[in-house]
């Protein structure tokens, strides 16, 4: 479809529309304002009518207090006979029913008679009347219903004895002709409702019409509009007067006027035409100008439209002819300028994603590159990004975490404390985290938290997190190794100087008894002094060895043979275990392997404390293996001592060589024969290293150089 064709269509469209929302929109205003006029007349209407009814109740007061204040009356009525009753009735007629009362009855209980003095005898029959009652000592008013008709009638006792009395009845019939004269407007029309069914006025015989709610017409007053009544619109008002009685029990009367609704439908009808026409002509008006206006702008953008799908296919260099001053001329301009501007947008773009690129590469290779891992967490605790070592050390596929929660992840490291932190990170409550946990036999982990920090973040908390774990493990191995070796530094000082103390006395006690043993001439005294002087070299012994081990001198040594050494310990150590238990001490040698830098009794102790230890750790029955085997590599000398014992707890394996320390009680241990044999192996450049399963067994391995 052409530009001309869409525009001229277009307008149209608008205006239709326009027209119609217009005519629907002054529509309602005419229709609502007419309603709040018609409103508005009825209800003054209404009241006009209700004080006219309530104008003739006050004109009948009046009469009935005149009535029962005049004396002359009263005379005539006492002395009443068939002579004075033309009197009575002209007497009547002369002050009362010239004032609009249709009918005066006047009641007796003395006399079996009714005096009926109307203006026309044949509004009531003798049997309408048998109902007037006075029921009240002072004069009243009501409505009462005399037949078919619905009367206003005042009530008065005019004479009053024990033996005679005379009531007096005003009847005011309301009829076709007393409601058109309580109106003032001759459109309105009055009508006297009994319950939903009318007694006098324009609705007589008809039933409450049936647009009117009757549940809403029990208030004082009501008013509806626009209610049909003989295939007419009229607004209804509806006021109670009270309460009647009928035939068919107590009801409610109503005083209804209603006014005809022709006048506004006419107005709205008029208003109606006049807009429509405005409409139409406005419609017309405007598919002229479309016509013209639309050849006008066709051409010029047509040819922005040519321009448009160049520049949509990529020739930003494009460039529209500007003959035109007008507006078209700057679109033409604004066009070109825009064409130049992404021409070079473009080329500045493309540099930008190239350098991104770029950039992104090196960060993920960067990223990817670190030995720890690394993991980014977004704000909703989903895994973003993850690097190759983070992936590797829990054997995962990055396809499987991106996307899931950390708290979902099959990770053992991350607890319930490292999550707690990681949403004190994001929430931005903390700044760092830092912790180093153990994984079973996967070894030891240093856990870090990072907040990634955004400028949109900075008043509500963290962009996301970033989760660092890294293998530890050598670092922590290599501490405890130093921490031991400050720990048996500190040990050989203190064994150096206690050594150095105990030898200066030990020196005089070996002169002493020397000196003895020469002097001395019983045998038997002699021989005690033998065994003192063989327990003070023991003495003196002991001391030089504890000088060995504080001292860092390996010079000298002579080196010994690893499977000898252990033959000669085993042979030694079968004679002091323990006959209750079972324990079988296996052994795989390596032959020919070369000799180890240590000399053979510090290897032996070494042995001894290891042996002894897996011996105790057995109960009951078990293993103890010992293997040596030269390595594939160093050609280091390997020793490995593993029994099937109860095993050590992993949080003691830290402190075993610590001095002092032991898990023995009832004095089976001093605390130093694995700080004793942790320094010897240092002292000879040698590792000891202890792996152990609580409930499965303990192994030891050692390695030293050889010579």
């Amino acid at each position: 479809m052409k530009l001309f064709t869409k525009t001229f269509l277009f307008f149209i469209s608008i205006i239709i529309i326009q027209s119609n929302l217009a005519f629907f929109i002054i529509t309602n205003i005419i229709k609502k304002n007419n309603e709040e006029d018609a409103k508005k007349e009825l209800t003054e209407e209404a009241y006009i009518v209700y004080e006219s009814y309530n104008a003739w109740k006050r004109s009948l007061w009046i009469n009935l207090i005149t009535l029962r204040e005049d004396e002359q009356l009263k005379r005539i009525l006492r002395d009443l006979d068939v002579y004075s009753r033309k009197q009575l009735f002209s007497y009547i007629k002369e002050n009362f029913l010239t004032g609009g009362i249709d009918c005066v009855v006047i009641r007796s209980t003395g006399y079996p008679h009714i005096e009926l003095i109307p203006y026309d005898y044949s509004i009531f029959t003798l049997s309408d009347l048998e109902s007037l009652n006075n029921v009240k000592s002072h004069p009243y008013l009501q409505t009462a219903l005399l037949g078919p008709v619905l009367n206003l009638v005042g009530t008065c006792r005019l004479l009053s004895s024990p033996d005679f009395s005379v009531d007096v009845f005003l009847i005011k019939q309301i009829g076709q002709d007393f409601c058109q004269n309580l109106s003032l407007e001759r459109r309105s029309r009055v009508s006297f409702l009994l319950g939903d069914f009318s007694l006098a006025g324009e609705l007589r015989g008809q039933s409450l019409p049936s647009q009117i709610d009757r549940a809403q017409t029990q208030s004082v007053y009501r008013d509806f509009y626009d209610v049909d009544i003989g295939e007419r619109g009229y607004n209804i008002a509806l006021q109670k007067l009270g309460m009647l009685d009928s035939s068919e029990g107590e009801r409610p009367l109503y005083i209804v006027t209603s006014l005809s609704n022709a006048p506004f439908q006419r107005r709205v009808v008029a208003v109606k035409r006049i807009v429509l026409f405005v409409s139409l002509f406005g419609a017309l008006l405007t598919a002229v100008l479309s016509l013209f206006l639309s050849r006008n702008i066709s051409k010029p953008v047509k040819r922005l439209l040519r321009g448009m799908y160049r520049v949509k296919n990529g020739g930003y260099e494009t460039e529209i002819g500007v003959k035109a001053g007008s507006e078209i001329g700057e679109l033409f301009r604004g066009f070109n300028e825009m064409a130049h501007k992404l021409s070079l947008d473009k080329d500045q773009m493309e540099n930008y994603i190239r350098e991104i690129i770029l950039l992104k590469d090196y960060n993920e290779k960067i990223i990817h590159s670190l030995r720890a891992g690394v993991a980014i967490i977004n704000p909703n605790l989903c895994i973003e990004m993850a690097n190759s070592s983070f992936l590797q050390y829990f054997q995962l596929n990055e396809t499987d975490i991106i996307g899931t929660r950390v708290d979902e992840l099959p990770i053992v490291l991350i607890d319930d404390e490292i999550l707690q932190n990681v949403g004190l990170l994001i929430q931005g409550k903390r700044e760092f985290y830092s912790k180093i946990k153990r994984s079973g036999d996967s070894g030891v982990f240093e856990i870090k938290l990072y907040p990634l920090a955004g400028s949109q973040y900075k008043s509500t908390g963290s962009a996301g997190c970033v989760l660092t774990i890294d293998d530890v493990s050598e670092k922590v191995e290599l501490e405890e190794k130093i921490f031991q070796a400050e720990k048996l530094s500190s040990l050989s000082v203190l064994s150096a100087g206690v050594a150095h103390e105990i030898n200066n006395p030990l020196s005089s006690i070996m002169s002493n008894v020397q000196n003895l043993i020469e002097e001395e001439q019983d045998e038997e005294r002699k021989v005690s002094l033998k065994w003192i002087e063989q327990e003070t070299r023991r003495i003196a012994h002991t001391v030089r060895e504890l000088l060995n081990f504080s001292s860092t001198d390996a010079r000298g040594v002579q080196g010994s043979d690893v499977n000898e050494v252990i033959t000669q310990v085993i042979a030694l150590i079968k004679y002091s275990m323990h006959k209750e238990k079972d324990i079988r001490i296996e052994t795989v040698f390596e032959d020919g392997l070369l000799r180890a830098m240590i000399n053979e009794n510090e290897l032996q102790q070494v042995i001894i404390n290891l042996v002894h230890n897996s011996i105790q750790a057995v109960e009951g029955s078990g293993t103890v293996s010992l293997r040596t085997f030269s390595g594939s590599v160093d050609h280091r000398i390997n020793i490995v001592v593993e029994d099937t014992g109860h095993g050590i707890s992993e949080e003691h394996i830290p402190h075993i060589f610590d001095p002092f320390f032991t898990t023995k009680h009832n004095s089976q241990g001093t605390g130093l024969g694995l700080s004793v044999v942790y320094g010897i192996v240092r002292k000879h450049s040698g590792h000891i290293k202890v792996e152990s399963t609580p409930g499965k067994g303990t192994r030891v391995t050692l390695d030293f150089p050889t010579l």
